[in-house]
């Protein structure tokens, strides 16, 4: 987000909570909520923060961002940049098969 400065660290995005379902361990949850924040550094300010953050969902027909379902994170984010981007890489998805794990399919 930011690389700080004297006074203060780099901005970072945490989660401070996440909660979902019955509280039973068998049971699908048919929503989550994640409460998130940012603490920021004085380089940056909300709305700018706010300009970078895209919600993306995945579907079982794709991804839906801006109220459309679109087939490609790739796509996303060449529509985010205007630049040609692995859909993954820019999203940060670090852990193999993670994708997969996302719309429900078997893990490698």
């Amino acid at each position: 987000w930011d690389r700080g400065n004297s006074y203060f660290p780099p901005t970072s995005w945490q989660v401070s909570n996440m909660h979902g379902g019955t509280g039973a361990g068998n049971v699908i949850p048919g929503q989550v909520v994640i409460d998130f924040n940012f603490r920021f550094c004085t380089e940056s300010t909300p709305d700018s923060l706010k300009q970078r953050v895209h919600e993306v969902l995945v579907a079982e027909e794709g991804f839906v961002w801006r109220e459309r379902t679109w087939k490609s994170l790739s796509v996303i984010a060449r529509e985010i940049t205007a630049a040609r981007w692995s859909g993954p890489r820019f999203f940060r998805m670090r852990q193999r098969g993670s994708l997969s794990r996302a719309r429900g399919g078997a893990s490698r």
